[in-house]
């Protein structure tokens, strides 16, 4: 046993800044946080991924194409569709602007119930019977017979004597009432419309350009296309990480 009156000799070793530095362990590591990165985030996301509820998945989806298509997303698939839905409006109204002929009576020529072909300019100064021009293979009602007067004198050559009788193709009623109908002619511009104008009669071209513009092209999508693939692609980029 050691006498209390016994001195003991303590020694302390004093570390200088420096040597404390080297000496001394300044981690903690049962306290640090673990560093993550993306590829951790998706090795997480793929661990879990049915075990996230359905509200987590959308979530993840709306704020993914919020943030990468800020002004909406448009699938390539559905930007073609509307590419090539365009170009089928544009072609329709190419075909449906060509000038076309009927069978029988060349455009240009003016119609009239064979009724009145021993007098007909008699009855047409009379207002008494109608008169059409043939156009785009659609006859014209002239329902104006200074109009019929102006329009005949630009077919006839300059001092021609030919008259209407000369110049009128006259047809049965029936066969009259079996050509397709298109716009009347009441003022001399009128005879200026256009081959589509006249092609889609009785249509104007606000109700057909409206229609045109309404015919989908056929295509395995239906109306929650954009939806479906928002969702797909999305969670797509996350499966893949």
């Amino acid at each position: 046993m050691l006498n209390m009156f016994e001195k003991l000799r303590l020694n302390k070793k004093v570390y200088g800044k420096k040597e404390a530095l080297e000496a001394l362990d300044e981690e903690f590591t049962e306290f640090g946080i673990p560093s993550t990165n993306i590829k951790l985030f998706f090795n997480y996301y793929n661990k879990f991924f049915y075990d996230l509820s359905s509200n987590t998945h959308e979530s993840f989806i709306h704020q993914s194409v919020n943030y990468v298509y800020p002004d909406g997303f448009i699938h390539p698939l559905r930007q073609e569709l509307e590419e090539l839905k365009a170009q089928k409006i544009d072609v329709q109204k190419q075909i449906d602007s060509v000038i076309r002929e009927h069978a029988f009576f060349k455009n240009n020529i003016f119609l009239m119930d064979v009724a009145y072909k021993n007098n007909p300019t008699s009855v047409l100064q009379n207002g008494e019977a109608l008169v059409y021009i043939m156009q785009s293979g659609k006859k014209r009602k002239i329902t104006n017979y200074q109009v019929y007067v102006n329009l005949r004198n630009k077919k006839l050559p300059k001092g021609s004597e030919l008259t209407d009788k000369d110049i009128i193709v006259f047809v049965e009623n029936g066969t009259l009432q079996g050509i397709p109908s298109s716009w009347d002619i009441n003022t001399i511009e009128d005879i200026a419309l256009t081959p589509l104008k006249i092609n889609i009669y009785p249509r104007t071209i606000e109700e057909y350009e409206e229609i045109t513009d309404n015919t989908n092209l056929i295509s395995p999508f239906n109306d929650d296309f954009d939806d479906e693939i928002d969702q797909s692609t999305i969670q797509g980029a996350y499966t893949r990480g």
